[in-house]
């Protein structure tokens, strides 16, 4: 067998044939196809029996290190949360759990990021004294932001003191290619004169020291649900724009580096409302937004909607998922959007008041849906995405829970691999024994393309009892593609020596033959199909263009008449 590497150049030689050349192929693809299989290597469950755990978010390094965070309640303790952040290194071992030293406090985290350097971030709000019995907190809360090295130890941490009874809320993190960080959240006040509370944008920018480079206030925008920088470190927000969450709409803004305000601009549809989740840029800095819209009357006809601006804030589209589709944060859906422009989109549709199915879409960048696809468990249940991963060569990764995997298990974790064109190639499970419910949180690959999933996991006690929760983390190996090239058994002696470079490639394929001659060349997709084909006279080098191409693995087929061979490549997006 011949692995595919990264390697620029890719050398094979082959035994000269003439019988069975489209059957080879089909072997060949076959093979190739069952390479893509992810399977499971390991789980592992992290128990406290007194605490019930939920986690909230998670990422992966480049290593495979898993680091979750979210919050802890004690047993029969009623309103008391305290955060944490684990670690599991990439062979599933435990290597330590953090949390803040005070005892008097109720915190929690609500998003991570991961730096180039393993680095690790988390972001969320904490009240700084804890009252059982108050109808409010003695103190008010505020946003923090804390790094830790790879190794657990606390490099330093920020908070947005507020001397008043401000209430902040964290949303979201973003570490920029610099290392700078970047949180959006809210910052409230209640008026008890007007009975009205008040909510504005907070964003802020940390140094690499934890020391704020600035905080700044959005007028007219309501909450930073999602952040992320431009290639000029410009910062992106997603926000509402009112208070009232009935006739909120989905909101862009735009900072400099310098944290002065660029634009800010709003979706409006006659109707219609509409909540932004998620944010995305691609190299040339046009802006993608993705999140919901409704009726405003009666919230009756939800629809997933994705919007692109150009980086002066224009409008360039905007594309709607069917009827009734939903997406959310680590709860229901996911959104990644790549330097090339195209859009991965997952959430769920509401089929009925007892079933609901994924749905995973692709836009390129000019709006123009490459595929939708939608998937569901055999019974009637809320199945429901909570992330989605995409590698470099284009195949998506999406994870979920489904109703009942498999018998005796109310809901379980699903990830789906599917390939660059949206077709399903397979689906794995996890559960925590029978009469067990799990839920995941999110998905990451690391540098090798190994998947990792996290979530919470309880199982029914003998009494019906939830136990408390754990926190589930999965492994799933997603090798390097392998082809296997047969030979026939009467293929006559003699070699046909070929050479193709680079590989993976992104816009074209450099083919050397042995010596110059007449060939037949083709290109079928991973299903078997023509994808391109072209005859050649008396040609040692040949050029293939291949940029319009979708991203994933292809195999070139070269007739020479009484010679043939067949070589696998990757197609890499840009």
């Amino acid at each position: 067998m011949s692995r595919i590497l990264k390697s620029e150049i890719t050398t094979f030689t082959f035994q000269t044939h003439t019988m069975k050349k489209l059957f080879c192929i089909g072997i060949i693809l076959i093979a190739a196809a069952n390479s893509l299989y992810a399977q499971k290597a390991w789980d592992t469950l992290f128990d406290d029996t007194t605490k019930f755990q939920t986690p909230v978010d998670m990422a992966v390094d480049s290593w495979g290190n898993t680091y979750i965070t979210g919050y802890s309640e004690e047993l029969g303790v009623f309103g008391v949360k305290h955060f944490y952040i684990l670690r599991n290194d990439a062979k599933g071992n435990f290597k330590w759990i953090q949390t803040f030293p005070a005892t008097d406090s109720s915190d929690a985290g609500n998003a991570i990021a991961i730096d180039r350097q393993g680095n690790v971030y988390v972001t969320g709000s904490r009240y700084d004294t804890v009252c059982n019995i108050c109808t409010v907190p003695t103190h008010y809360s505020n946003i923090f932001v804390i790094k830790y090295d790879s190794l657990g130890n606390r490099q330093w941490v920020y908070r947005a003191l507020k001397p008043d009874s401000t209430q902040q809320y964290a949303r979201d993190i973003h570490i920029d290619r610099s290392g700078m960080i970047y949180v959006t959240g809210s910052e409230q006040k209640y008026n008890y004169k007007k009975n009205k509370n008040y909510s504005k944008l907070i964003a802020i920018k940390l140094m690499k020291t934890g020391q704020a480079n600035w905080q700044q206030y959005v007028p007219a925008a309501q909450e930073g649900t999602c952040i992320t920088t431009d290639k000029d470190r410009n910062v992106i927000i997603g926000a509402s724009d009112v208070p009232d969450y009935q006739l909120q709409h989905n909101m862009v803004i735009k900072l400099s580096p310098a944290g002065k305000l660029i634009f800010k601009t709003s979706y409006t549809e006659p109707n219609k409302n509409g909540h932004t989740v998620f944010a995305g840029t691609d190299a040339a800095g046009n802006i993608y937004i993705n999140g919901n819209s409704d009726t405003i009357a009666f919230f009756n006809n939800p629809h997933i909607i994705t919007l692109k601006y150009s980086p002066a804030g224009t409008l360039l589209w905007a594309r709607r998922e069917k009827d009734h589709s939903y997406t959310g944060s680590n709860v229901f859906g996911g959104f990644y959007c790549d330097t090339a422009g195209n859009c991965y989109v997952t959430g769920y549709v509401h089929l009925s008041s007892i079933n609901d199915d994924w749905i995973v879409s692709k836009y390129n960048s000019a709006g123009t849906q490459q595929f939708t696809t939608q998937n569901g468990s055999a019974i009637n249940g809320e199945d429901r995405p909570s992330g989605i991963a995409v590698d470099k060569a284009g195949y998506i990764y999406v994870t979920g829970n489904y109703a009942n995997p498999v018998p005796k298990v109310s809901y379980g974790f699903a990830t789906v691999k599917y390939s660059p064109t949206g077709s399903l190639l397979n689906t794995l499970f996890y559960t925590n024994g029978t009469k067990s419910s799990s839920f995941p949180i999110g998905i990451g690959l690391d540098g090798k393309n190994d998947i990792y999933v996290a979530g919470t996991s309880s199982v029914l006690n003998k009494g019906g009892a939830t136990s408390t929760g754990y926190i589930a983390t999965v492994k799933y190996n997603n090798p390097d593609p392998v082809v296997e090239i047969p030979v026939a058994k009467n293929a006559p002696a003699g070699v046909l020596k070929v050479s193709v470079s680079p590989n993976p490639c992104t816009d074209y394929l450099l083919v050397q033959m042995e010596k110059a001659g007449n060939y037949s060349l083709s290109i079928f997709s991973a299903e078997g199909n023509i994808v391109w084909n072209k005859n050649y006279n008396n040609q040692l080098y040949i050029k293939i263009p291949i940029a319009t191409l979708h991203p994933g693995v292809y195999t070139l087929y070269i007739n020479a008449g009484a010679a043939s061979a067949s070589l696998p490549f990757i197609k890499q997006g840009l």
